[in-house]
């Protein structure tokens, strides 16, 4: 599976792609050259970039810059973005005036041993009403969707466990979760979330 259009419409449009192919490939397809020295990150960076090009023909690549914070962008009025890649998937997502942010990350069982870390008391009570085969998908989507949130935010300094609540959870292979996020005020946020080849995919236009 290489590049995969999620959604578009008039506020958004969001793709994967599964990295499966060779460096030259991405090399030959668009004009951009990685910073990473390692060959596998080479390739997430070239997948993430490609899905903006085919998400947006003619998308400004060798315009993106990074803030203070890491966040890719482009100068201001022009178009909103964010990426995220993993060992083996990538995903990005484009509008053109509303902030973005975007996670994909890999079902694995080393979240449990930073559980403790990005959520609280009540969100651990509600993954624990689950059974066990399910708890390392759920803890896997909620991290995931803080990051999201984080990158959507853009301004650094966030308390995932403290200043990210999700108020509801389920183990729906397509679903959207609702998020408090606590700073200079209360923002109401709905995460889009999907599971893809064992992968949870969660992104906020808003």
């Amino acid at each position: 599976m290489p590049f995969v259009l999620i959604e578009s419409n008039e506020l958004c449009s969001v793709g994967v792609w599964n990295i499966s192919e060779p460096d030259v490939f991405f090399s030959n397809m668009i004009p951009y050259e990685p910073g990473a020295q390692h060959s596998a990150k080479k390739l997430q960076q070239w997948a993430s970039r490609a899905i903006l090009t085919h998400l947006y023909p003619g998308f400004p690549l060798h315009l993106i810059k990074q803030d203070n914070n890491s966040k890719p962008h482009l100068s201001k009025g022009m178009l909103q973005f964010n990426i995220s890649h993993t060992t083996h998937m990538a995903a990005a997502i484009i509008s053109d005036t509303l902030e973005v942010g975007i996670d994909i990350e890999k079902i694995d069982q080393r979240i449990h041993k930073v559980k403790n870390r990005f959520l609280s008391t009540e969100e651990l009570e509600m993954i624990r009403h689950f059974p066990e085969d399910q708890q390392t998908g759920l803890l896997t989507l909620c991290w995931s969707i803080k990051e999201t949130v984080y990158k959507w935010w853009g301004k650094g300094s966030v308390d995932f466990a403290k200043d990210i609540k999700i108020n509801d959870i389920n183990n729906d292979a397509k679903i959207v979760i609702s998020v408090d996020f606590l700073s200079d005020q209360t923002y109401e946020l709905n995460v889009q979330c999907m599971q893809i080849n064992n992968h949870w995919l969660t992104y906020i236009v808003q």
